[in-house]
């Protein structure tokens, strides 16, 4: 059923250029990048913003001016790059870490997260619909 809802989502909007990988994550990489794919090791800085596709919501992101734009700014929150150590677990929702696994520094990419590879049935109540696919927009700022 996810994969239904991705593969409608694309045709809708016409976006061809995509792949698939074997868990079912689909992607479109805008900007290759430069550089070495990363890998386990590497601390990676990534801009983003989050869709749940169930409800065309934006319900995170990096970015100051678009959690602005989209009522989701909090004064307390630092809008600045994710930092993470990516690991073999590097504690996020699995097809999120998938997807930056494929990029380089300064790639840009739109990955299309099946909801078992996101945060399946349960959703975050009040953030995320039930079962949602997820729809992430990222770029990686930096590669250490």
């Amino acid at each position: 059923k996810d994969i239904e809802i991705i593969k409608k989502h694309l045709s809708d909007n016409k976006i061809e250029n995509f792949k698939v990988s074997e868990s079912g994550l689909h992607y479109v990489i805008k900007v290759d990048g430069e550089g070495e794919v990363i890998k386990e090791g590497d601390t990676v800085f990534i801009d983003y913003i989050g869709t749940d596709l169930t409800t065309g919501k934006v319900f995170d992101t990096s970015i100051e001016s678009v959690a602005k734009e989209k009522n989701i700014f909090h004064e307390q929150r630092e809008y600045v790059p994710l930092k993470i150590e990516m690991t073999k677990n590097p504690g996020l929702i699995e097809g999120f870490a998938e997807g930056i696994f494929l990029l380089k520094k300064n790639s840009e990419a739109t990955l299309f997260i099946p909801s078992v590879l996101a945060y399946g049935p349960n959703g975050i109540p009040g953030i995320i619909s039930p079962s949602a696919c997820l729809i992430f927009e990222v770029k990686i700022v930096d590669v250490k």
